[in-house]
């Protein structure tokens, strides 16, 4: 999830995320990461500083940050979540993202 590799490519405006990672510390929750696959992106309550490196630039005067999964991440997100079985709202990975 921090590595730079893990993101680049775009988001969808929709973030109706289907999975989240808690951290807890003594019982205490101390961090969250929701996952939304369908839009390509999560929002931690941590800066994740990976989603602003690389940027989308559309013409000299418009940019963007790439802070989209990297389609090798969207795979292994996917992977990890059948993995552990939670699979009731999981959809099959059939974006454009994945070809």
């Amino acid at each position: 999830m921090t590595s730079e590799k893990s993101y680049g490519n775009s988001t969808m405006p929709c973030f109706d995320p289907h999975f989240a990672i808690v951290y807890y510390l003594q019982e205490k929750r101390v961090g969250t990461i929701s996952i939304c696959l369908e839009c390509n992106y999560l929002i931690a309550s941590e800066k994740i500083p990976a989603t602003e490196l690389k940027i989308i630039e559309i013409s000299d005067e418009y940019s963007y940050p790439a802070k989209g999964f990297s389609k090798a991440t969207r795979k292994e997100i996917y992977d990890y979540i059948k993995h552990i079985g939670f699979t009731k709202y999981l959809k099959p990975l059939t974006s454009y993202l994945d070809d």
